[in-house]
């Protein structure tokens, strides 16, 4: 959708200038390329073919070939979207690529093993969606990014899985000097995580590689482990007004001891 070669009639939507309105259920895929395009799904599905139920993305939000001949999406908005289904879910409902501003609001994401993954980029922000049925994350926010907003989202993480499951993941990168050997990061960053909801899973929230970041008035109801600090890098991040209902330990962490303090 968008682009020199818009399909946005292809795949069964109406456009008025920059929004293609969907107006029936899809199966398949769809990839938006163009820049200030809002994909208005209208409560319409977008599910996978069972045959290939697990695997794919329902909605890729440009490319993991930027720099490369194709252009970053800037300001795109996906809303109103049913992704996924059970029996004919994805491997990840919504990828965004390269982002400069992309919003993902009031979509239902239902048996997709992630829900919905941001970055690398800036920009991403995911409001006031449901998240049923997740088998690996709910919410991935995937480094380099910076001024991201998570809120408003209800994640349910699916159980009986041999794998870990978490709520929110955030997971920059570590980048090695060649010469001294020494670990740097390209972290997620000054992101704010607020008023979400967390049921069910290995972890609430999982950081690895991200610093600079607020974690506000969020719940995690009955996940293992409600915080977890991966490496070094994790820190400093600011975590306050939380409620961690956890069932084995509220905080850990893989690389020392977690400090936990109220002003």
């Amino acid at each position: 959708i968008g682009g020199a070669a818009d399909e946005c009639e292809a795949v069964g939507g109406v456009r008025t200038g920059d929004t293609c309105t969907l107006t029936g259920p899809l199966v398949g895929s769809v990839e938006i390329v163009g820049e200030k395009q809002v994909l208005d799904c209208a409560g319409n599905s977008i599910t996978q073919d069972p045959a290939k139920g697990g695997f794919g993305v329902g909605i890729a939000v440009g490319s993991p070939w930027i720099g490369l001949g194709t252009d970053p999406p800037v300001n795109v908005t996906v809303r109103n979207c049913v992704v996924g289904a059970v029996g004919a879910g994805f491997g990840t409902g919504l990828q965004g690529f390269g982002i400069q501003g992309l919003t993902v609001q009031g979509c239902t994401f239902a048996d997709n093993a992630t829900g919905i993954a941001l970055g690398p980029g800036a920009g991403g922000r995911a409001l006031d969606n449901t998240l049923r049925g997740v088998t690996e994350a709910g919410i991935f926010l995937q480094g380099p990014l910076n001024t991201s907003a998570v809120r408003g989202n209800d994640v349910a993480l699916a159980s009986g899985f041999a794998r870990k499951t978490v709520g929110f993941y955030l997971a920059g990168m570590g980048v090695i000097d060649i010469t001294t050997g020494l670990v740097t990061s390209d972290p997620v960053t000054s992101t704010v995580l607020r008023d979400n909801v967390v049921t069910g899973g290995t972890y609430g929230l999982l950081l690895t590689f991200a610093t600079g970041n607020e974690v506000l008035e969020n719940t995690f109801d009955g996940p293992e482990r409600g915080l977890r600090l991966e490496d070094e890098f994790a820190w400093p991040n600011a975590f306050h007004d939380n409620n961690v209902l956890a069932t084995v330990v509220g905080a850990s962490s893989g690389f020392g001891p977690v400090e936990l303090s109220w002003s």
